[in-house]
């Protein structure tokens, strides 16, 4: 029952609650406001009150909603961005695009004696063709 829940709120975060206050917005601003005022508490007024405001401005402007990302998960994604790099190169190999198929089985080379050969000069291929002709 909790995943519908969580659900359903993820699918209302850009609903507006009011005229330029969406539900996520004012979650950032809480999340942000609420440690400030619990901190400023023994401030006088005259320094909580410019710190709480400014911490909800900073709340509402990491949830802005800019290109399609807000500021936090642009962060969030620079981040995993860094990470992987750091982790992998900078080097980009076949594996890592898109629609690219990994084979079944590696790639071996073919085994000494086998039904394959290799020829090493030229002449002796000339020689092969003119035994065959000869035969014939």
């Amino acid at each position: 029952m909790a995943y519908e829940q969580l659900e359903e709120i993820l699918s209302r975060r850009s609903e507006k609650i009011a005229m330029f206050l969406t539900l996520e917005n004012a979650f950032g601003m809480i999340l942000v406001a609420l440690p400030c005022y619990a901190i400023s508490t023994g401030m006088p007024l005259i320094l909580r009150i410019p710190i709480v405001i400014t911490a909800a401005a900073l709340g509402i402007a990491a949830t802005l909603d800019v290109g399609g990302l807000t500021f936090y998960e642009r962060l969030l994604w620079g981040a995993r961005g860094l990470v992987r790099r750091w982790m992998q190169g900078d080097r980009i190999t076949p594996t890592m695009l898109i629609g690219n198929t990994q084979p079944m089985h590696a790639m071996r080379p073919l085994p000494r004696g086998g039904p394959i050969r290799r020829r090493s000069t030229p002449s002796q291929r000339d020689r092969d063709l003119q035994i065959e002709g000869q035969q014939s």
